[in-house]
């Protein structure tokens, strides 16, 4: 789509309102827009939007932040709650290990333990560091090699 295009579009389109209007929720019919609505919210709103999502997640659909923890891990690294975060990073990084989801599961373990980092330290969090980081060596001798230097910078 060029500019010409955009210029004319109406922005009313971008979204649908229908019986969400009441609740005041859009429901967005492209990707980019809901990307670009998402960008234009400030800080603190967002934050406040997350926390309650995340609330909302942990309160009423237990089922889905057991079985994907990675969502709620998500809202609550966008709410604030770092060390919550981390430890959901952690265990969806261990959940997507047990799926062979290999190089997700890094990734995720990388979100972990760059959270926890940010922390101060305590006893418990360095226990749950070096867990995570002994899975995260073990995962990334399959996903890259055993001398890859993310596999020796782990290990360090």
């Amino acid at each position: 789509m060029n500019r010409q295009h955009c210029a004319r579009a109406d922005p009313r389109s971008w979204s649908r309102r229908s019986r969400l209007r009441a609740q005041g929720l859009n429901l967005f019919k492209h990707a980019l827009v809901q990307d670009a609505a998402y960008g234009t919210l400030l800080r603190e709103p967002r934050r406040v939007l997350h926390t309650r999502i995340a609330e909302t997640l942990e309160s009423t659909f237990t089922e889905i932040t057991e079985n994907q923890p990675e969502l709620l891990a998500r809202h609550f690294t966008e709410a604030g709650p770092i060390e919550t975060a981390a430890l959901l990073w952690g265990k969806a990084g261990q959940r997507s290990l047990a799926r062979s989801a290999l190089i997700e599961g890094v990734s995720q373990l990388g979100k972990a333990l760059g959270q926890i980092a940010t922390l101060p330290g305590s006893a418990t969090l360095r226990r749950q560091q070096i867990r995570l980081q002994v899975v995260l060596a073990n995962a990334l001798m399959h996903v890259k090699d055993y001398a890859a230097p993310d596999t020796v910078d782990v290990e360090a």
